[in-house]
């Protein structure tokens, strides 16, 4: 049985860690987190700074986010 997790949604986009850009919300189309959202830098390609879409302290179930 599947469960469905909710989380909250940031009221805010954070910050690029690289270049201190707004960030914006993609989803992964390769890779081991294909399907899993995240942040990423709004001048990508210019830079490719990423942040996880939801810090660990907001995920309550460890089956929300994968261990990589």
């Amino acid at each position: 049985m599947d469960k469905k997790i909710t989380l909250k949604e940031p009221k805010e986009s954070p910050l690029c860690p690289k270049c201190g850009a707004a960030m914006t919300r993609r989803t992964a189309r390769k890779g081991p987190m294909t399907g899993y959202d995240f942040w990423g830098c709004k001048r990508y390609p210019r830079c490719k700074g990423t942040r996880p879409l939801y810090e660990k302290s907001q995920v309550s179930s460890k089956e929300a986010l994968p261990e990589f």
